[in-house]
């Protein structure tokens, strides 16, 4: 017999989507131990690895349950598995043609010469990244000191080496964000007109790459808390566990905290979901501000949203979800 936390071990998987998929009938339920554990057999393992499988997959739960039923009645479920993986291979054939096809194409263009099709352009243009376009603005002249890459090096109120002038943006080559630069450009101007001696904080900034699902991040992650000697804890938490998502039958990625567990007060948030981008923000205000525990767990957040699952991931550090209501904190 095995308990929850050793079943995890063994598929890979954290307790919460255990108990979710539980929930979701596609593993009967366990025995009780006199203590309460749950109990589960080996059968049960096999079981959650073909679920976890499945689920990459990306086979639906009800794709799922279809085929441990056709399995749990003695039928042979292989036509419904050969025609769900046929409609999964047809989808990947899709994607290795268009790959094909722009290997082929930049291939085509290196051994002519000529200029490349928009399209592969682009592909071309985000995979080489960028760097601070300061050449011939006459900063040596100015007495602006330059890094290796070109970037201007300020101190934390955003001034120069020179100490008249300042400087945000990208030409400082780091934190390459619209909103980011324009925070930094607010802050330089009070900074040199008024002597206001704001600090550049850089902490706490939403990062968000708008991919799908997206993925957006704030703070710290968990290695680098651990790096910065932080008594770490951390709260995952899959996206299959959270009401909106069920709903819109949309359950790719989760969320993950990174909390000091000495201040008790978020480090990190990092999010792989469809509205990551629009999740994060509360997380950012919170490490921003320095907001205990505590008080995000006793915030309100409004049912059926994403962003709910925040307080979800929170109530998980010190709470099993799968024993709570879907609104209980």
């Amino acid at each position: 017999m095995l308990r929850i936390g050793e079943m995890g071990e063994k598929v890979d998987l954290p307790a919460q989507t255990i108990r979710y998929y539980e929930r979701m009938g596609l593993l009967p339920k366990p025995e009780r131990a006199s203590n309460g554990y749950r109990l589960y057999q080996e059968p049960d393992v096999r079981r959650l690895r073909f679920i976890r499988s499945a689920r990459a997959l990306d086979f639906s739960l009800d794709d799922i349950q279809e085929i441990l039923d056709l399995r749990d009645h003695g039928t042979a479920p292989c036509r419904v598995v050969m025609g769900l993986m046929a409609r999964q291979i047809d989808a990947n054939d899709q994607r290795i043609r268009e790959l094909t096809r722009l290997r082929a194409e930049l291939t085509r263009l290196h051994k002519t010469g000529l200029r490349m099709p928009e399209d592969v352009q682009m592909k071309i243009l985000i995979a080489t990244g960028r760097r601070p376009n300061t050449e011939g603005l006459g900063l040596d002249e100015a007495g602006v000191e330059l890094g290796s890459r070109g970037q201007i090096l300020v101190d934390a109120g955003l001034r120069t080496s020179n100490p008249d002038a300042y400087a945000a943006g990208d030409v400082l080559d780091r934190d390459m964000f619209v909103y980011v630069a324009a925070h930094g450009g607010m802050l330089a101007v009070e900074n040199a007109l008024t002597g206001a001696g704001r600090k550049y904080d850089a902490g706490y900034i939403p990062r968000i790459t708008f991919t799908d699902p997206q993925i957006a991040s704030a703070g710290v992650t968990e290695a680098q808390a651990r790096q910065q000697g932080h008594e770490v804890e951390v709260s995952t938490l899959p996206m299959d566990v959270v009401p909106r998502a069920l709903v819109g039958r949309d359950t790719r990625g989760f969320i993950k905290l990174v909390v000091d567990g000495a201040a008790v007060r978020l480090l990190g948030a990092h999010i792989l979901a469809p509205e990551a981008g629009e999740i994060i923000q509360t997380a950012a205000l919170a490490i921003r501000f320095g907001l205990p525990v505590s008080e995000l767990r006793g915030t309100m957040f409004p049912y059926l949203t994403n962003s709910g699952g925040l307080k979800l991931a929170v109530v998980a550090l010190g709470k099993d979800i799968a024993m709570l209501s879907c609104c209980a904190g």
